[in-house]
């Protein structure tokens, strides 16, 4: 309502009443955009919502969707991709319980500080489920920085990495 609010002061102010307002943004920002579209017609005539999942709600979507998605995305790079992962992440959880092997798991991912129990390596896991989704979602041909400093492909690159692992 805030944006609201300031868009009609804006135009009265600048006398730009007649003129009309589109908004537009991507992901959580597009869906404000839809939404702002659908409730406030009278004030904004159009809305550019790019990638914006204004419908990922429990009911209308797989919760599992875009994991699902994710998952396509590394088979798609390498058939062995995601189970080599999944592989990681079960050796994650079972290192959950041995304090021992903590130091290892530190050096391996290059952690500031040893983990100091089962809590911080479940909060790892949590980290590198959402970096292996971040990579699906900006998986270009090009090294980018939008999110993090990454390669081109670095879904490929990543299932390169995790053979590599393993032999």
């Amino acid at each position: 309502m805030d944006y609201v609010e300031f868009m009609l002061d804006f135009k009265v102010k600048h006398n730009l009443q007649d003129r009309a307002v589109i908004v537009g943004g991507g992901s959580y920002g597009g869906m404000l955009s839809a939404w702002l579209r659908m409730k406030y017609p009278h004030v904004f005539a159009g809305a550019l919502a790019a990638s914006a999942p204004i419908l990922f709600f429990d009911g209308y979507v797989d919760p599992n969707a875009y994991d699902d998605i994710a998952t396509n995305d590394f088979r798609k790079a390498d058939e062995q991709c995601p189970t080599l992962i999944k592989a990681g992440f079960d050796q994650l959880l079972d290192l959950r319980g041995q304090p021992n092997a903590y130091p290892e798991v530190a050096k391996i991912f290059n952690l500031c500080a040893v983990p100091k129990g089962p809590v911080e390596i479940e909060s790892l896991i949590g980290t590198l489920n959402g970096s292996l989704g971040t990579m699906a979602m900006v998986d270009y041909p090009y090294p980018t920085s939008f999110v993090e400093p990454l390669p081109a492909w670095p879904v490929n690159v990543s299932c390169s990495e995790a053979k590599k692992a393993y032999e």
